[in-house]
């Protein structure tokens, strides 16, 4: 997760609350020259503007900020550094919605390589029971705002999920 030059690990603030990020700043500031502050964004153009122009190993993003998964997943495409989601919030709703499960992950790669496929084929395919895959569609489609498997094949196709 280090850089070559410097040794220091790269950290993004994506927050729109300028006290949570002033904090954090400090908190990044203390640390070095372990830590370096790669920036503050205050939206997600921001922060997209801010990785293209220097690139982090660690994006942390507030989650009490209006962020979601969909913000989470457009961040990990237009970078490889790691996402760290912060919240206060006791809902575990939220939580989850940050979390782009390994499983589920394979769930939309299946889909997406065959969306035309039927639940028990794409169950047995994964190794999984259809009620299971149920299970990780729900989820999925809450995380990601979807609403169906055309959409989350849309989706999968959008953000280069589809194996050519």
């Amino acid at each position: 997760m280090q850089t070559e030059g410097d040794g220091a690990i790269r950290v993004l603030l994506v927050n729109d609350l300028p006290i949570v990020a002033w904090g954090l700043e400090r908190l990044i500031e203390s640390q070095q020259p372990r830590l370096e502050l790669a920036g503050t964004a205050t939206s997600q153009d921001e922060a997209l503007r801010l990785l293209g122009a220097a690139p982090a190993d660690v994006i942390v993003v507030d989650l009490d900020g209006g962020y979601g998964a969909h913000d989470i997943a457009d961040l990990r495409d237009a970078s490889r550094a790691k996402v760290l989601a912060l919240t206060a919030s006791p809902d575990v709703r939220l939580r989850d919605s940050a979390v782009l499960a390994r499983r589920e992950g394979r769930v939309v790669a299946e889909i997406a390589r065959d969306a035309s496929s039927i639940g028990r084929d794409i169950a047995q395919r994964l190794h999984i029971s259809e009620h299971t895959l149920r299970n990780h569609l729900t989820s999925i489609y809450a995380k990601l705002g979807l609403g169906n498997r055309l959409e989350l094949y849309a989706y999968a196709n959008r953000h280069g999920m589809l194996e050519t």
